[in-house]
């Protein structure tokens, strides 16, 4: 799409967010999500024995145990956290089966690593010599993640999942959200899910040398100190209603939140992410600012990706003090990932309901165990409590393995 033409569209036809909801390891709902990001609760806790590499200690933020009923009885673990997070968005936004046309609602769902637990139970059982199961075909295609929601809701627009590293509930955001532009949905149920813990996942990351480590498990996560380790690994889904404002009133819907703009690429550079130089992290950003009509000034909130890693975090520094040099003073910044763990393909979506709960109350949510600043990094987290802000327009930045990004530009409804 012609980058001059967004800010023209999304003016004429605004897009709105009128449902939200979560499954993480804060519980089960979007309050309880808030709740304990803005308090700095810490939910981590140790991975099973089983689970982690032998002889290692890992911690995690472990989310509850999915609904296992209808639809997505007995499917794949990301799949059944996405259906707990697309229900409570339904419910709020007012979708029910029946009352709407179906073939005007699109599902779009993001995830880096899909149904691997249903892989591994094929494996497993082909190395137990035992038959697979004459639903393991389906349920371990990728396209589950939103297949069985257009099942479940009855949707028949747009339905796709989409992949894109850590940066993939922000992509099937911004894929949904072009949908409706073009006309080919009225409304779009967008977001993010991954089920991480287990041992596949975990162990490849460990190898990967990007899992953090404390002897206390709430400390694993430090984004931006100087004594940051890698990461907290997290499981989870975030899913949202984003329709059109005219779809919104005809409908009687309350808009939550706007959808101001967005941007999304690649930076073709290496495997594992941000350059350095966070030169095209810097361009996302822009771009999107661009897209949404807006100087860096009119940024009140930027939840950062903020992982705990030496070179994300730096990179990802290096970036904003470039873009929002003259604003920088203004700009509440923070990443959230210490109280959620990284959800990888589910984080953006988590992270973008936390923008527009930002919003909503006018809390910055605080950056824990941001203890010692690490000046290379060289920007001011709003660190270990909660801040009261007016906040009027919140940004969301997301970056994965190869290069993906993305940001989310979320403002105060009118």
């Amino acid at each position: 799409m012609n980058t001059s033409m967004l800010p023209r569209l999304l003016e004429e036809n605004p897009l709105v967010i009128t449902g939200m909801g979560t499954v993480c390891g804060t519980g089960v709902g979007v309050d309880c999500l808030f709740e304990k990001v803005s308090a700095g609760q810490s939910v981590a806790a140790w991975l099973d024995s089983h689970v982690a590499p032998d002889g290692v200690q890992l911690a995690a933020c472990h989310a509850p145990e999915p609904s296992d009923s209808g639809v997505i009885r007995k499917m794949d673990r990301a799949v059944r956290l996405a259906a707990d997070a697309a229900r409570e968005a339904m419910r709020q936004a007012g979708l029910i089966r029946g009352e709407f046309d179906a073939r005007r609602l699109g599902v779009i769902i993001g995830s880096s690593r899909g149904p691997l637990e249903k892989w591994d139970e094929s494996l497993r059982r082909m190395g137990e010599g035992k038959r697979l199961l004459p639903s393991s075909s389906a349920n371990s295609a990728l396209a589950s993640c939103s297949g069985a929601l257009s099942l479940e809701f009855g949707a028949r627009g747009p339905c796709l999942t989409v992949s894109g590293a850590c940066a993939s509930g922000a992509a099937a955001m911004i894929v949904g959200a072009e949908q409706i532009l073009l006309d080919n949905a009225d409304v779009m149920l967008v977001g993010g899910t991954e089920a991480t813990l287990q041992p596949l996942i975990v162990r490849q990351l460990h190898a990967a040398g990007i899992l953090g480590f404390d002897a206390d498990p709430a400390q694993t996560c430090r984004p931006f100190d100087r004594r940051r380790n890698g990461m907290l690994l997290g499981d989870g889904a975030g899913c949202l209603v984003i329709e059109s404002l005219s779809s919104a009133r005809k409908r009687g819907a309350i808009p939550l939140a706007r959808l101001r703009g967005w941007a999304m690429g690649a930076e073709a550079e290496t495997r594992t992410g941000t350059d350095a130089g966070g030169e095209n992290l810097r361009h996302i950003v822009r771009l999107s600012l661009g897209n949404s009509g807006l100087e860096p000034e009119a940024i009140d909130y930027l939840n950062l990706h903020g992982t705990g890693t030496r070179q994300n975090d730096q990179a990802e520094a290096t970036a904003i003090r470039s873009v929002f040099s003259d604003s920088l003073a203004h700009l509440s910044l923070s990443s959230t990932k210490p109280i959620t763990g990284h959800c990888l393909g589910a984080s953006a979506a988590l992270e973008a309901i936390i923008c527009v709960e930002a919003i909503r109350h006018g809390i910055v949510p605080p950056t824990m165990n941001c203890d010692e600043p690490d000046p290379e990094c060289g920007i001011n987290v709003t660190p270990n409590i909660s801040a009261q802000r007016d906040i009027r327009v919140a940004m969301s930045l997301s970056a994965g393995f190869w290069g993906n990004q993305a940001a989310l530009v979320i403002g105060r409804m009118k």
